[in-house]
């Protein structure tokens, strides 16, 4: 049962939704907001999924909830997008958006500088075998070199 609950998350809830949001780019413009609103919700439970299939994956009927759950999301007759953020996300993100700023921004600062430190080391590491392996070939040569000469 959870590969149809599976495939129902998929197509309901990723592939419709990919061709409907090229259909909406593509002919319908002006109704982009509604279909960017439904790919924040959609991220947002696909960030939680990670978490809660870790903690409920034991939960009878997890997966076809889950299914259910992602259907109610994704057909335009329910709006549930919508629901959901209007209720939980917009309200959560107004409240915390400085915060939220703020973290991404630290983040990315501290990303920023692991990535030089860790280039950095990786160009000494890069130079050391460069010039080991001339220091080598030097000596080698010159140890061919002597041999020939005697």
């Amino acid at each position: 049962m959870a590969i149809i609950s599976t495939l129902v998350c998929t197509t309901a809830g990723y592939l419709y939704p990919v061709y409907k949001s090229y259909k909406i780019f593509m002919y319908n413009p002006s109704e982009s907001s509604k279909i960017l609103v439904y790919w924040i919700v959609i991220g947002t439970y696909t960030m939680c999924q990670i978490i809660t299939d870790k903690i409920l994956f034991w939960f009878p009927f997890y997966n076809e909830m889950k299914a259910v759950f992602v259907l109610w999301l994704a057909l335009p007759q329910t709006n549930g997008y919508q629901l959901i953020f209007d209720k939980f996300i917009s309200n959560f993100l107004n409240k915390y958006e400085k915060q939220i700023d703020s973290g991404y921004e630290t983040v990315l600062y501290l990303l920023k500088n692991k990535l030089i430190e860790v280039s950095q080391k990786l160009w000494v590491l890069i130079q050391e075998r460069i010039f080991s392996n001339d220091i080598k070939k030097t000596k080698r040569l010159r140890s061919r070199n002597r041999t020939t000469t005697n």
